[in-house]
């Protein structure tokens, strides 16, 4: 994954301006929609979000925060929850995104981000996100 996100990062040898570039994605918000809502964030601001999310308009269903792999990486990983490790395996239905992008995507996540590596939360019957583990369980 690291290698992954070094190659489409950025200044990476597949970014924009590399030889390798994805097709575009048709995603739910436009950026004129995205509204600052993450005020005073500290470190990291960027994570990896399934497109089931950006691009499907899916519901974050499944959210984990572990160790980050860079300095713009905050460590939280986002889902809908009902991706495949096929669909997941493909390295086109994920990306790299700030955190802002997808508390305007899925507001209730917001009070969770100030959580520590290994937190992990899950939407549960009720429609709301429970923590399903943390590192201290």
């Amino acid at each position: 994954m690291r290698l992954l996100q070094q190659l489409l990062s950025e200044g990476g040898a597949w970014g924009v301006h590399g030889w390798y570039q994805t097709m575009p994605k048709k995603f739910v918000k436009s950026k004129e929609e995205i509204l600052q809502l993450l005020h005073d964030w500290e470190g990291g601001d960027g994570c990896i979000a399934s497109d089931r999310i950006l691009v499907d308009g899916c519901r974050i269903g499944y959210m984990y925060r572990q160790e980050p792999q860079q300095e713009w990486d905050s460590g939280w990983r986002f889902m809908a929850g009902d991706e495949t490790q096929e669909y997941l395996d493909d390295p086109y239905h994920c990306g790299i995104y700030k955190l802002n992008t997808l508390c305007n995507y899925d507001p209730e996540i917001q009070p969770f981000l100030t959580d520590e590596v290994g937190s992990a939360y899950a939407r549960k019957e009720d429609d709301l996100l429970h923590k399903i583990s943390s590192k201290e369980a």
